[in-house]
């Protein structure tokens, strides 16, 4: 294994985020995204989050004074960014659907028990060095406050769980050295189950 790299030390000082069709094909890392892929501008500085979670029951046994295998019941993801930029685009990612006429400037709710299902692509950058994380199937969830206030651009919360699919999600990374060439990564194979009348500690 390679020693330390300042290279791979990535600080996403720069970024977008973008929303399109369900499943809609990542484009390669660091290349524009295709014209069904619609940015929603810019979002506070700090930036895009992406929360992965574990949720799991331990298996228990009379030989062992701890866990022997924990058995994974939930995984949730979620993506979260605040836009601050209030075109009809978020308004309608704020309220997972909808429409606007542009005749009149009104946008108009769908209906609230038939979200929209999104692909979600996330672009970090820092210098040459890029990290997009695709999600071709999110949906709306959580609450959200939109403030009118004098002292504080207009901001819109978005906070999208990430639904089942196959793949889930696809990071894709540019010019991070660590990246280039690597194989599947090693993992340490299951112990055996200790044998009967042993105790494990």
């Amino acid at each position: 294994m390679a020693g330390p790299d300042v290279q791979n030390v990535v600080v996403a000082g720069n970024g977008g985020i973008w929303v399109g069709p369900e499943n809609e094909v990542a484009p390669a890392a660091g290349a524009a995204p295709a014209a069904a892929w619609q940015e929603v501008g810019f979002a506070t500085d700090d930036g895009a989050v992406i929360t992965s979670d574990h949720t799991v029951t331990p298996v228990n046994a009379w030989q062992a004074l701890g866990a022997i295998r924990n058995l994974t019941t939930d995984a949730p993801m979620s993506v979260k960014f605040t836009c601050i930029e209030f075109t009809p685009h978020v308004v309608e990612l704020a309220f997972s659907g909808g429409s606007v006429d542009g005749t009149t400037s009104t946008y108009t709710p769908g209906d609230p028990s038939d979200p929209a299902i999104r692909a979600v692509l996330i672009r970090g950058i820092d210098g040459d060095a890029v990290i997009d994380a695709w999600f071709p199937r999110t949906q709306l969830q959580a609450s959200r406050d939109i403030n009118l206030q004098k002292i504080l651009e207009t901001r819109v919360p978005i906070e999208l769980g990430v639904l089942f699919t196959t793949p889930r999600f696809l990071i894709n990374t540019l010019n991070l050295p660590s990246w280039v060439g690597v194989g599947p990564l090693s993992v340490g194979a299951q112990s055996a189950a200790p044998k009967a009348g042993s105790k494990a500690a």
